[in-house]
């Protein structure tokens, strides 16, 4: 190097990369050519070769910080604006009309300053119109060869020379800020008194918006009108309404905002994000967080009827290091904590149920392990039994995440759009847009739906292993697998019993809550109190087509309940509306504290004894035989009618004999004064102990009085027809009209007509069962 560097006292240069600088203050020469420069913390001092400092500067490792003195005496930097193009290709028409404007503000502020410096380097020069006139047509070609287009007006070169600078002391930046004050103080001192109620009121409440504070200001500045009018005052000018919105949305900073929307909101908006959690080594941190997904699932009975459509929820657990999927459950329960505990299941064993399907596929079905901490919702803490005690106990820590905070686990969030662009928006049942926009495009994705959540999460899967693990990602630079693969911490770490945190957590099944309690895996588990607290709670929210249609059913509702495997003793089920875990004991007191796998094997063997007493082919060949006797007679008794379902109904009265053995077995019993044995206890017959005759009271018609009036009817027209038949006399002359209730002959008749004493009786009886009728009707 032959000529000393390029820098000056004071002078403050950063020197570093981009994410890690310092600031360094530049001092002196040192006796040996070093440069010295301190620290502008003040933490120390820093030397460098002149060789050292050109070589930084030009790799852009020290760089020098230009800043710029305006006429208060403040420091500002020099705005990219000014060396922006404006004939850059793709930019708007407004941002190009802004470039050129900072351009030719930039090329006036040093044509001013050129002018400025050669007044200061003429001797005997003043302020005055005639020697400013002359400098400028003195220097006018040398400003033009400059390229300097503008020429200052006398007025303009004064106020520069007093405002910007000192003589030998003209810095840039000062030239810069003309034009840009002082526009503010045009207005009148009221119209700025109103301006400033305006900005105000504006951000006084959450609910008033910018037009409504300028119609305040507009209201304000009318009354201001009014009076100076009557006063006999200048009017003063009152801005447009453009200028107004101006107003509003320059005076939004932290602290009107939070004013007006809320700390949270204001830091939000205001507040640089802090860096988050990083990991450094796969299965340290595991975030789990759950959401609803974008798709309606059917619903289907135990027979695979569809009795309804719901939209699931999806429980993620992610590998914060790798961004790998280790756990995924699909359920209908909502937010709770049993969905967290089967997520857990998945994340801590290998998924065999993905590697028969997919194989290896380059390690994106190898996400397995324990992890050392994970971090879930706050909402969980309380919930159920102590989940943390239990995380704790396998060896696992948990960090509750902050409240109302999605941004806390960004990573999951960026998941769960993953799967709804790949999966959920393209199932025939997905939601792709809000309500009202899906009826405008006809969009039914509950018409549409066609899987039920057992296909969903095939899908999903299909999409996390083919998909989101195997693509590079632009937070890690490379696939999920990959980076799983390639992590620091090779060795994998592993829960010790897997068995033991099943243990501790319980297996979770689904089940049908009836009246009679819970029927899970050949056990009933009921207690009557907390069975009908369970039904008020959570029948509300049960399928309405599930449910039995007879008043007096029993109501249906699916649930979660949590089983251990080794006690068969309780269930733990889930209330999602209460938010708390009830326990059912199982109904039979004999199976308390055994074991599912030995109470199937008692089970076992009590049906082997009831074989043995009574076995399959006696009871087969038994109903057989009476099956037999009862065909003959049901052919017998014809068609279908009331009559065959008498006959069927005394069949299956009569008394059935088991068919004949061929095993006789010889046994004796010890005698006994009653002749039955030590379990039997004699009992008589009710009806021999009874005093009365056993006749029983005679009761109210069936069907009141419509059957009544229906009765009598009915025998009227029969004693008539049956008196027509023996060729009683009409009631009625011949060719004269018919009484009333009497009934027509439909064909004449061919015997002579005789009116005896008999005939005369039978129709006395009959007017009086009319007259009786009629009485009847009328009461």
């Amino acid at each position: 190097m032959t000529s000393q560097p390029d820098v000056d006292a004071g002078q403050i240069f950063l020197y570093g990369t981009a994410d890690r600088q310092v600031a360094l203050e530049f001092t002196r020469f040192q006796f040996d050519g070093k440069l010295e420069f301190r620290k502008a913390d003040g933490s120390g001092k820093r030397t460098m070769s002149a060789d050292e400092y050109e070589r930084d500067r030009s790799e852009g490792l020290l760089v020098r910080v230009t800043r710029l003195l305006d006429g208060d005496g403040v420091d500002h930097d020099l705005d990219p604006a000014f060396f922006a193009d404006p004939e850059e290709v793709g930019i708007k028409p407004i941002e190009k009309a802004h470039r050129q404007a900072m351009r030719q503000r930039l090329s006036n502020a040093r044509t001013l300053r050129f002018f400025c410096m050669r007044h200061d380097e003429t001797p005997g020069l003043t302020h005055g119109r005639v020697d400013l006139r002359n400098l400028i047509a003195e220097h006018r070609v040398a400003a033009t060869e400059a390229g300097f287009d503008w020429c200052p007006s006398p007025s303009a070169l004064k106020r520069a020379l007093e405002n910007y600078g000192t003589p030998g002391n003209r810095p840039l930046g000062p030239f810069l800020t003309r034009g840009t004050k002082g526009k503010t103080e045009r207005w009148d001192r009221r119209i700025l008194e109103l301006r400033d109620a305006m900005i105000a009121h504006y951000w006084s409440a959450r609910g008033v918006r910018k037009g409504d504070a300028v119609n305040k200001f507009m209201t304000g500045a009318k009354r201001l009108r009014e009076a100076c009018e009557r006063e006999f005052e200048a009017i003063p000018k009152s801005p447009k309404r453009s200028i107004l919105h101006k107003w509003v949305n320059d005076s939004e900073n932290y602290e009107n905002y939070k004013s007006k929307y809320g700390k949270k909101s204001a830091d939000a908006r205001f507040r640089g994000r802090g860096r988050g959690m990083v990991a450094e080594r796969i299965l340290q941190y595991v975030l789990i967080d759950d959401t609803e997904v974008d798709a309606l699932a059917l619903f289907t009975d135990a027979d695979g009827n569809v009795v309804n459509t719901a939209r699931p929820t999806l429980t993620l657990a992610i590998d914060l290091y790798s961004r790998m999927i280790l756990g995924a459950v699909l359920t209908y329960d909502g937010l709770s904590l049993i969905t967290v505990m089967e997520c857990l299941r998945q994340v801590v064993r290998r998924k065999t149920f993905l590697e028969s399907r997919w194989g290896p596929h380059k390690g994106a079905t190898d996400g397995w392990g324990k992890p050392a901490e994970i971090i879930v919702d706050r909402a969980w803490q309380n919930v159920g039994i102590s989940f943390k005690a239990i995380c704790e106990a396998a060896g696992i820590d948990v960090h509750w995440a902050s409240v109302k905070t999605p941004t806390y686990k960004p990573y999951v969030e960026r998941a769960i759009s993953t799967l709804n662009q790949h999966v959920w928006h393209r199932l025939p049942g997905g939601i792709p847009h809000d309500g009202r926009t899906m009826s405008k495009m006809g969009i039914k994705p509950r018409e549409a739906a066609d899987r039920n959540i057992e296909a969903m999460a095939d899908d999903m899967w299909g999409a996390i292993v083919t998909i989101y693990h195997v693509e590079p990602h632009s937070g890690i630079g490379m696939a999920p697998a990959r980076k799983w693969m390639k992590g620091p911490n090779r060795k994998r770490p592993t829960i010790d019993d897997p068995k033991s945190l099943d243990k501790m957590f319980g297996r979770t099944h689904r089940v049908t809550l009836t009246a009679e309690g819970i029927y899970f895996r050949g056990h009933r588990f009921h207690d009557q109190a907390t069975t009908s607290r369970m039904l008020d709670s959570v029948l509300r929210f049960a399928s309405s087509r599930a449910q039995r249609k007879g008043p007096l059913s029993t109501g249906t509702a699916k649930i979660v309940i949590v089983a251990d495997d080794n006690d068969c003793s309780e269930v733990e089920a889930w209330d999602p509306r209460r938010r708390i875990s009830e326990r059912f004991p199982n109904w039979q007191a004999a199976y308390h504290g055994l074991s599912y796998s030995y109470a199937g094997k008692l089970k076992s063997f009590v049906k082997q004894q009831n074989l043995a007493f009574h076995s399959n082919e006696e009871a087969l060949a038994a109903r057989t035989a009476y099956m037999a006797t009862l065909g003959p007679r049901l052919k017998t008794a014809g068609a279908r009618s009331r009559g065959r379902r008498q006959a069927v109904a005394t069949l299956h009265r009569e008394n059935a004999n088991l068919g004949l053995g061929d095993v006789v077995v010889m046994a004796t019993e010890e005698p006994s004064p009653s002749g039955f044995g030590d379990g039997s206890v004699p009992n008589a017959l009710p009806a021999f102990e009874r005093e009365d005759d056993r006749i029983p009271p005679k009761d109210a018609r069936r069907g009141g009085k419509k059957a009544t009036t229906k009765a009598v009817a009915t025998r009227n027209r029969n004693k008539a027809a049956a008196k027509q038949a023996s060729g009683a006399k009409p009631t009625a002359p011949a060719g004269g009209p018919m009484s009333a209730g009497e009934t027509p002959s439909s064909k004449p008749l061919k015997a002579p007509v005789q009116v005896t004493e008999e005939s005369l009786d039978s129709l006395a009886e009959l007017e009086r069962l009319e007259l009786e009728l009629a009485r009847e009707r009328a009461s």
